[in-house]
């Protein structure tokens, strides 16, 4: 049996929308470049952000397209990079 902690579980049992986004992203999550940094310049918070936002991209977890074809995409995408 898998050992999975709590908030896994319960991630698991309430995110029932658009699962493979949520894996994809959960794992993109696992990046040094996802590592709180604190005290930094806004410069650097311009570039950090902008380098998360490539990393989140890189994997095409949606595409404009789901506006169209797939908002439930859009929202999930908006709610896992918002956690």
């Amino acid at each position: 049996m898998e050992n999975k902690t709590i908030k896994a579980v319960l991630d698991e049992k309430l995110s029932t929308v658009n699962n493979k986004t949520r894996k994809l992203l959960s794992e993109t999550f696992k990046d040094k470049v996802f590592t709180p940094v604190y005290d930094v310049s806004l410069r650097n918070q311009k570039e950090l952000a902008f380098d998360r936002l490539k990393r989140v991209m890189a994997d095409k977890p949606c595409s404009v397209r789901d506006f169209q074809t797939d908002p439930e995409n859009i929202f999930t995408m908006h709610e896992m990079v918002n956690k």
